[in-house]
């Protein structure tokens, strides 16, 4: 099940067709065992270096775990840009920039490739309500899965649009006295000598970012890299590799 949000000039219009706009954003809602189980983003703007997706499996939606029958609480927080996406209380999508600032998105939809031969489970129940609190912190759990810092290929030099979701991070470091871990993650190609190296040249990159472009002072700040040894994913698809290949920023209390 897909909740969509666009800009059609016309909602009404191509309803054979619910991802037909300039300016999309998806949630998605997928069962079953392979690496999509769980929620999935997607972000599709006119500025092709301005999408983005990202994905976590959540075993309520997983076919060894999940069970048929049970009722699943899904909530969705939009406050300016930024989304977040809950399983039961289980924060499982947080991206800073989910909209392009320039669109005006008109339309809600709900869409599903669900068939009698292929029913998953269905949706009741829908609410929508306005001037919903939301957290302003990027720490809830006390760590930040940071999918939006993202690095050249086999490289450690940051991608040009990263430094949105650094400024982020950086504007928390500045209100707060706390000390962070900055700690790399790649996905498993690679060596495993190969993947500690690299996460490690990509934390250290992030805190040079943090120092050197936004004045935080380096002894607030550590870095690991821990190659492919802590996963998100199982899967060996295009889309749990980018899933496991992150930044992950933990307070130090």
């Amino acid at each position: 099940v897909d909740i969509i949000m666009s800009d059609l000039q016309n909602p009404q219009g191509y309803l054979s067709d619910a991802y037909k706009a300039k300016a999309i954003t998806y949630l998605r809602i997928g069962a079953g065992s392979g690496s999509g189980r769980g929620a999935f983003i997607s972000k599709t703007t006119s500025d092709k270096a301005l999408n983005a997706k990202a994905s976590m499996p959540h075993p309520a939606f997983a076919s060894k775990t999940g069970k048929s029958g049970d009722i699943n609480h899904i909530a969705i927080v939009k406050k300016g840009q930024r989304l977040k996406m809950y399983i039961n209380s289980d924060k499982v999508i947080d991206m800073i920039q989910a909209f392009d600032p320039n669109a005006s998105y008109r339309s809600l939809r709900f869409a599903s490739e669900i068939t009698p031969a292929n029913q998953h489970f269905y949706i009741s129940n829908i609410k929508y309500a306005t001037a919903v609190d939301i957290p302003t912190s990027l720490f809830e759990n006390g760590s930040y899965q940071a999918h939006g810092i993202t690095f050249k290929t086999n490289a450690a030099s940051i991608e040009p649009y990263s430094y949105a979701t650094i400024k982020e991070l950086a504007t928390e470091m500045q209100n707060s006295s706390k000390n962070y871990s900055i700690i790399g993650h790649t996905d498993h190609v690679g060596t495993k000598t190969e993947n500690l190296t690299l996460s490690q040249q990509r934390a250290n990159t992030v805190k040079e970012v943090l120092v050197s472009e936004f004045n935080i002072n380096p002894s607030r700040l550590s870095t690991t890299g821990v190659g492919a040894s802590q996963p998100l994913s199982s899967g060996t698809d295009a889309s749990a590799m980018a899933q496991n290949r992150r930044v992950e920023i933990k307070e130090i209390f």
